[in-house]
C-alpha cells in the first residue's frame, strides 16, 4: 500500500510537470502565432496549422536546448536545421500572396545577417563564431 501511495505521488508530479511544460510550449507557440498571423493575414486553418508548426519549432529547440553548454558546434547545427525545417513548413502552408510577404521577410533577414557579417568579418572574425551569430539573426 505505501508503495502504492509514493508511485501515484512520483506519477502525480511527474504529469504536472510535464502538463507546465506543455502549457508554456503551447504559450510560446501562441505568441509566434499571432504574430505571424497578422503579419500573413492566415485564415483559421492557417493558423492552427501555424500554431502546432510553432510548437513544434519549440519542443525541438527545447530538446537540444542543453547542447548549448556541453557541444555547441552541435547545438548551432541542430538550431540552423530547426530554422530551416519550421521555414519550409511555413512556405508549404502560404498562399501565393501570402508567399510575397514570406519573401520578403527572407530577403530582408538576408540583408541582416549579409551585413552583420560584413561587421564581424571587419572584426578578424571568421569561422564557427561568425557563423553562430549568424544563425542567431532570427
Amino acid at each position: 500500500m505505501k508503495k502504492l501511495f509514493i508511485l501515484m505521488f512520483i506519477c502525480s508530479f511527474a504529469s504536472g510537470l510535464f502538463a507546465q511544460s506543455t502549457n508554456s510550449t503551447r504559450e510560446e507557440a501562441k505568441r509566434t502565432t499571432d504574430i505571424l498571423k497578422a503579419k500573413y493575414n492566415l485564415d483559421a486553418m492557417q493558423e492552427m496549422q501555424m500554431q502546432k508548426i510553432q510548437e513544434r519549432r519549440v519542443e525541438n529547440a527545447r530538446e537540444f536546448e542543453y547542447l548549448k553548454n556541453t557541444d555547441e558546434n552541435l547545438y548551432y547545427k541542430k538550431k540552423r536545421s530547426n530554422i530551416e525545417g519550421t521555414n519550409a513548413s511555413i512556405k508549404r502552408m502560404l498562399t501565393s500572396d501570402q508567399i510575397k510577404i514570406y519573401q520578403q521577410d527572407q530577403l530582408e533577414l538576408r540583408k541582416k545577417r549579409a551585413e552583420k557579417s560584413k561587421e564581424l568579418k571587419s572584426k578578424g572574425i571568421s569561422g564557427f563564431e561568425l557563423e553562430k551569430a549568424l544563425i542567431d539573426i532570427e
